[in-house]
């Protein structure tokens, strides 16, 4: 089962054309017990802020807690219109846990969200501090980063050089 949660906030300007990555075809997205063990955490701020949450997954959010006290909304996960969603929410919540299998987990949903110019809450204080108009526009400065650090041609090289090294045939990189 797949999810990615979202936190509807009101719109902001600055956004530009996210229509190109439209084709890409790899999004990543994590197992639901993993939305019952991180989302619960940020059910107080959502609540407190009085905003609309919306889970995309293969099914609803079951588990009796916090979260679903909050009444989410509720969209069937597709892959064809997965980033559409993304790109229409106001920030994606991408809370992490302390738990041992949450140590070496992607950013692929914050990647993909900065791609799309939407900023991205990890805890509480986050989404609180993306109430204010000039930190969404500070976290949009994520999008330069993952233009630059995130590229297909620098992730091409990068294989090139690992392949390189282990063939021997370099030993730096």
């Amino acid at each position: 089962m797949r999810y990615t949660e979202f936190c509807r906030l009101n719109r902001f300007a600055g956004r530009t054309d996210y229509q190109s990555y439209f084709d890409f075809e790899k999004w990543v997205h994590g197992k639901s017990n993993n939305a019952y063990e991180t989302l619960p955490q940020l059910a107080p701020v959502i609540k407190k802020l009085g905003l609309e949450l919306l889970i995309i997954a293969n099914a609803p959010y079951s588990q009796e807690d916090e979260i679903s006290a909050l009444n989410p909304r509720f969209v069937k996960y597709e892959h064809s219109s997965s980033r559409q969603h993304i790109a229409e929410s106001d920030i994606l919540l991408n809370p992490r846990s302390n738990k041992a299998g949450f140590r070496y987990k992607s950013n692929n949903k914050s990647v993909v969200a900065w791609k799309l110019e939407v900023p991205v809450a990890v805890t509480g204080d986050d989404i609180d501090r993306l109430m204010e108009p000039d930190e969404r526009n500070r976290e949009m400065e994520k999008c330069a980063f993952v233009e630059e650090e995130y590229s297909i041609e620098k992730s091409v090289q990068q294989y090139r050089d690992i392949i390189c090294r282990i063939k021997g045939l370099i030993t730096e990189v």
